[in-house]
């Protein structure tokens, strides 16, 4: 377990938010800047494809796509910081009764994250949306995580 672990003398990890198939994921705090902040931590096994997909993201600046704020590089394990979206992900509100006006902006807001991605100024593919890569916070703001993996 790695709460209460500090990364690179900046990231404090608080709180487990889950385990996925390639990496886990926290909640943590930039302690420099004083906000709350979502730490993926990437296994030596999967860094070249994190790498890659980072290379390929690092410049997006979208409201419907997460930010990435670091990169943390250790031995054994990448950590990606990023922007923590507080709310649902796709697999919550897909058990909740959503508005047919809800589905709508849903997947409006996520064609208008794919679209951006896929311009010709970033020729980026998803290439794995799943449920658990879309965020929608407490505003209503739909998020897509995870691109070029």
């Amino acid at each position: 377990m790695e709460i209460g672990r500090v990364i690179s003398r900046r990231y404090l990890l608080q709180r487990l938010i889950k385990r996925g198939q390639f990496c886990t994921v926290y909640q943590g705090v930039d302690q420099a800047l004083q906000r709350t902040v979502a730490v993926k931590a990437v296994p030596a096994a999967y860094i070249p494809a994190y790498r890659a997909a980072v290379k390929m993201t690092s410049d997006f600046s979208h409201p419907n796509i997460v930010g990435l704020y670091d990169l943390v590089p250790e031995p054994e394990t990448l950590y990606l910081v990023e922007e923590y979206v507080e709310g649902s992900d796709f697999t919550t509100l897909l058990q909740t009764q959503l508005t047919p006006y809800e589905v709508a902006d849903i997947g409006r807001q996520i064609c208008l994250a794919l679209l951006y991605a896929g311009s010709p100024s970033h020729k980026v593919s998803h290439g794995d949306l799943t449920p658990t890569g879309v965020m929608r916070d407490m505003n209503g703001l739909v998020r897509v995580n995870n691109f070029a993996l």
